[in-house]
């Protein structure tokens, strides 16, 4: 009985748990509603977040934002490895766009002008880019008001250069079920991923971060409950639901690479 006893309280003090809030999400794809959605867990503890996606188009991986030690792993389950980003990683990522960026410049200096154009259109299709103008972002309240999942909000809409990208039912945070302790977590999240976008901007528009969803919270002064995603033509393509939060003990091992999986480099 002693030993079974020292061997559970050893497993417990090699696995601590920590009091936190699990945000339970659904991603509808607007242009399919028959379709299953996929279902997200955000974990949260800190400044820490540990986001799982699991449905039809979901990918077998896991993000996990360490905001204490501003770093981000993006876990991949089905190769059994992991990236790593911090400071370093997006330092490396802007010094060698820049780097390519000069090297083109220097290779195509010599171009005619009409086929330099072209080229360069093409290239800025094809890469990513750390020059050109800063997009013009602008938040909007409509006025309305309701209750979504559950919730009390308001809407807003997000319009980036005149056009209409994303509108946002927000309810306060102390609505939500440990909202005002996540709070700090996922503003701290949207500050790195801000970062990350800066240096290589199609990077954070084409991975399982998305374009940097959480980056208005202060603007918008609570947490979407609902969010809708809009083409250029003004049609809904997605839709992003807080169905519910809940507090819960999390395990620190949740915020960490799995054991046994491999570390990639994300840059050379």
């Amino acid at each position: 009985m002693a030993l079974r006893l020292l061997a559970t309280v050893l497993v417990l003090l090699s696995a601590p748990a920590f009091a936190g809030v699990v945000f339970e999400f659904e991603l509808v794809d607007a242009t399919d509603p028959a379709a299953e959605p996929d279902r997200i867990n955000a974990s949260v503890e800190g400044e820490r977040i540990r986001m799982d996606v699991k449905g039809p188009r979901g990918a077998n991986a896991d993000m996990i934002f360490l905001g204490d030690r501003h770093e981000m792993l993006a876990v991949d389950h089905d190769s059994q490895t992991y990236v790593l980003i911090d400071d370093a990683t997006i330092d490396q990522i802007s010094s060698q766009l820049s780097q390519l960026e000069a090297q083109i410049q220097e290779m195509l200096k010599d171009v005619p002008p009409e086929q330099r154009a072209a080229v360069e259109q093409m290239m800025k299709q094809q890469m990513p880019s750390t020059g050109g103008a800063e997009p013009v972002t602008e938040i909007r309240s409509t006025g309305e008001s309701g209750e979504k999942n559950g919730y009390s909000a308001r809407e807003f809409e997000l319009y980036r250069d005149g056009r209409r990208e994303k509108s946002f039912w927000v309810t306060d945070w102390d609505n939500i079920e440990g909202g005002r302790d996540a709070a700090r977590a996922f503003g701290s999240m949207a500050e790195f991923v801000q970062e990350l976008q800066d240096a290589m901007p199609d990077f954070a528009k084409s991975s399982a971060v998305g374009t940097n969803a959480y980056e208005h919270l202060e603007e918008l002064g609570g947490f979407p409950v609902v969010t809708i995603d809009y083409a250029p033509d003004g049609s809904a393509m997605g839709e992003s639901h807080l169905k519910r939060s809940r507090i819960e003990a999390l395990d620190a091992g949740e915020f960490e690479a799995p054991d046994g999986y491999a570390r990639k480099t994300l840059v050379q």
